[in-house]
């Protein structure tokens, strides 16, 4: 059996949730420089990699357990260059 929460409990809650502020050029300026100061140059296109290998194996495994959930499946290749038997 389920309960609500009481009113009040409910309102604290709302009022004690905080939303994260939108960052503009000005803070995305801010946090590149202080990552240029803390890193120097020569690491920034090996932090880039490691940062973009990262995303693309994030949005590789979103999509299989999304595909999965879907219950898609996908065709295995198949190699025309073989003969048929």
């Amino acid at each position: 059996m389920l309960h609500s929460l009481p009113e009040s409990v409910e309102n604290r809650a709302r009022e004690s949730f905080v939303r994260m502020p939108n960052i503009g050029p000005g803070e995305l300026i801010l946090i590149l420089v202080i990552v240029l100061v803390l890193f120097g140059p020569g690491k920034l296109p090996d932090i880039g990699n490691a940062i973009g290998r990262g995303v693309r194996e994030f949005r590789k495994a979103s999509n299989d357990l999304e595909s999965s959930i879907r219950g898609d499946t996908k065709k295995p290749p198949t190699d025309e260059t073989a003969e048929p038997k």
